[in-house]
């Protein structure tokens, strides 16, 4: 299927004649200068033959088929300058029609009348918001991430000052925690059993939780207590 017959088919007749009510025109922007010049940009797509060979040469020097072989069609561009229309001059050599489009530059303020550019342009915006989606959810997920690495260092260092403290009781719960989790450490059937009591992983997880050593001390003492009380303390697979 030919371009022109998917404009046709996409849009109907009816529709493209509106959209081409501003003659050849593909898209325009229009804004006002810094100086308070009011400009416009318009653009154009026009076929190679349409031209003097001299013009391109003109433009683009006279090697200008060595970058696009075969090139069919041109992208052209202008300037309106407070109502004064300035030449067309040639802006980019496509192989299709299709292919000039793609090169119109799409700027926040530009008007798309082609109803190729049209889709192009949402297409290429879904795409955006799809990558920007991305970019986002690898960035919460990258700040998850360190925010877990910082949390598990905050909690290991608490462990090894209440292991080493030399005051109170922090070290001898540090030492009935390191008991307790080597004992269990390779028991399957154990695992599996207290993995389904919410109430001992609650307690477990706020061992791992905590990052001061009151914190650490308290929870190591709950959870040991939930434990043993449940059976899970003293609970060891008969081989």
């Amino acid at each position: 299927m030919s371009y022109h017959d998917w404009r046709e088919m996409k849009f109907g007749s009816s529709r493209l004649g509106e959209l081409k009510g501003i003659g050849d025109l593909v898209a325009y922007h229009d804004r006002e200068t810094a100086s308070g010049t009011r400009l416009r940009d318009e653009w154009r797509v026009r076929e190679v033959r349409d031209f003097a060979p001299e013009a391109l040469v003109a433009a683009w020097g006279s090697d200008w088929h060595s970058y696009r072989p075969g090139a069919s069609h041109v992208l052209e561009h202008r300037y309106i300058r407070d109502g004064v229309e300035e030449p067309w001059t040639p802006h980019q050599a496509a192989n299709s029609e299709e292919q000039a489009l793609q090169e119109v530059p799409d700027r926040v303020g530009d008007v798309a009348l082609d109803p190729y550019l049209i889709e192009l342009r949402e297409l290429r915006k879904q795409a955006a918001a799809g990558h920007k989606r991305q970019v986002d959810l690898k960035k919460e997920q990258e700040l998850e991430a360190s925010e877990r690495r910082s949390q598990r260092k905050r909690s290991e260092d608490a462990f090894e000052r209440m292991r080493t403290s030399r005051t109170g009781k922090g070290a001898e719960w540090a030492t009935k925690w390191n008991v307790f989790v080597q004992a269990h450490r390779d028991d399957a059937e154990y695992r599996d059993r207290a993995a389904k009591d919410a109430g001992y992983m609650e307690r477990y997880r706020a061992v791992f939780d905590a990052e001061s050593v009151p914190s650490k001390q308290k929870a190591i003492r709950e959870f040991l207590a939930y434990a043993e009380k449940t059976g899970l303390g003293s609970f060891v697979r008969k081989r």
